[in-house]
């Protein structure tokens, strides 16, 4: 059963997902980038004719053909899926925030807020770099809703004035929390940076009546680490 299911694997067409930047119709003729047009003829080995699928995040899934630098004969074969459970990841950045950005996407993040916290090491953040990071996320795990990045504020601000939907369900994981993580579960988390957070913001979460603190057992999970694992926990807990 298990080599008939490996061969099964084996011999199936994968096609390509692709995320594109312009309206979709079906007389259009979607001109490809040139790493786009690399990945497809040269990572994919796709050959002209052969099937690419793409979405631009708000249109639903289309199927379209490579003909040279183009994808042509376009057909929607998926509406767009309704929006998703609004899930919140308020992280610091980090020297693995790429890694963070990828797994968290393929999970279900809906927002992302970058934090500067008083030991935050990594300043720099390309939301640029970071909006590509998400996109090729996307591709990867079939999402056709396109998750929002939010330009990088002060942990103070975000836990002053918390961004709706998530103002009265927010968590924060803290080693130390009374309790573990565990249901009711928020729609919001915050993640403190690699050296934890500081005395200072220790104070301001426990003014915070709003945001629940809570620990992911006795294990001292690195940050990347503790932002996948809690945000898993939300999606499940939240899928409809």
């Amino acid at each position: 059963m298990l080599l008939l299911y490996q061969i099964h694997c084996t011999n199936s067409i994968v096609i390509p997902h692709l995320y594109v930047h312009c309206e979709l119709a079906p007389e259009c003729q979607v001109l490809l980038s040139a790493p786009q047009h690399h990945y497809l003829t040269k990572v994919m080995r796709l050959k002209a004719g052969q099937s690419v699928r793409i979405f631009n995040g708000n249109q639903g899934l289309w199927q379209s053909e490579l003909d040279g630098n183009y994808l042509t004969h376009l057909q929607n074969v998926l509406p767009q899926p309704p929006s998703p459970q609004k899930m919140a990841l308020f992280f610091s950045p980090i020297k693995a925030q790429n890694w963070l950005i990828e797994k968290c996407v393929e999970v279900g993040v809906t927002d992302f807020f970058p934090i500067l916290c008083q030991r935050t090491v990594v300043r720099h953040f390309c939301h640029t770099r970071h909006t590509k990071i998400v996109y090729e996320a996307c591709e990867q795990s079939r999402r056709l809703n396109i998750p929002t990045i939010h330009p990088p504020a002060p942990l103070v601000k975000r836990i002053q004035n918390p961004p709706e939907p998530f103002a009265n369900s927010l968590g924060v994981l803290m080693l130390d929390a009374p309790a573990p993580f565990t249901a009711p579960f928020p729609s919001g988390m915050f993640i403190g940076p690699e050296g934890g957070w500081s005395p200072e913001e220790v104070t301001l979460f426990s003014g915070a009546l709003n945001i629940k603190p809570a620990h992911l057992g006795s294990s001292v999970l690195r940050a990347e680490t503790a932002a996948v694992v809690a945000s898993t926990l939300m999606r499940y807990a939240l899928a409809p």
